[in-house]
Formats: structure tokens, C-alpha cells, sequence
């Protein structure tokens, strides 16, 4: 019989996880990314976010480094909403850079996908 790696209840023969419990992760991970990208846009205050990303992960069996990720991911959806006219405003510069800042996100961090790479160059084009 497997056990579920998230909940650690079992699971039935053959399986790891309940649908639930991956659904139950999934929204969760999708709603820290959301509050995460509306923080560093501004359009949430960035100083809740840290108590409720550990609430929301708490329900939804993501961890202390799932987090950090989706703070990153978040980070990175920002910089694409910001890029969409082709600039990067001084304002939004300042939203980024204290969002990294607050999370403690390196460049290394932030540069995965290629998303610092575009901020820098968001900054080139003003």
C-alpha cells in the first residue's frame, strides 16, 4: 500500500498521493505565486505576506523552500506584467527590488528562468 507524500495517510495500492491532497497543494502553490506577484506589483501589502504565505502553506503541505520558490516565481510573473509596454518604470524598478529585497532573493535566485535578465534589461530601455 502506498502513502500519500503529502499527507502521509495511505493511499491504495500503487499510488503516492490523494487527488485531493495534490489538488489541496496545487491551489495552494498557485495562491502564494498570485499574492507573491500582486506583492511585488503593489497591489498587495508586502508586509503580509510572509504570515500568510506560511498560513496558506501550512494547509496545503508546502514547504519553507516551496515557498521561497514561489516567492521567486511571483517575482518573476511581476517583472512580465511590468515588461508588457516594452519599459520598465523608476516605480516598478523600486516595487522589485524592495519585494527581492524583503525575501532576501539573490540575483542567482531571480535569474533561473531569465527574469533578472529581462528586469536588467527593462531598466536599459528607460
Amino acid at each position: 500500500m502506498g502513502t500519500c507524500i503529502y499527507c502521509g495517510k495511505p493511499a491504495g495500492i500503487f499510488r503516492e498521493k490523494h487527488r485531493e491532497c495534490a489538488e489541496k497543494r496545487d491551489q495552494g502553490w498557485n495562491e502564494i505565486i498570485r499574492m507573491a506577484k500582486e506583492a511585488a506589483i503593489g497591489t498587495y501589502p508586502l508586509e503580509d505576506v510572509t504570515n500568510r504565505s506560511a498560513a496558506i502553506a501550512a494547509n496545503s503541505f508546502l514547504s519553507s523552500n516551496e515557498i521561497r520558490e514561489a516567492m521567486v516565481t511571483g517575482w518573476e510573473k511581476a517583472v512580465e506584467h511590468f515588461l508588457e509596454d516594452g519599459n520598465l518604470e523608476p516605480q516598478e524598478e523600486i516595487r522589485l527590488v524592495a519585494f527581492a529585497e524583503h525575501f532576501e532573493l539573490t540575483q542567482e535566485d531571480l535569474d533561473k528562468n531569465g527574469a533578472y535578465t529581462q528586469f536588467v534589461k527593462g531598466l536599459e530601455g528607460r
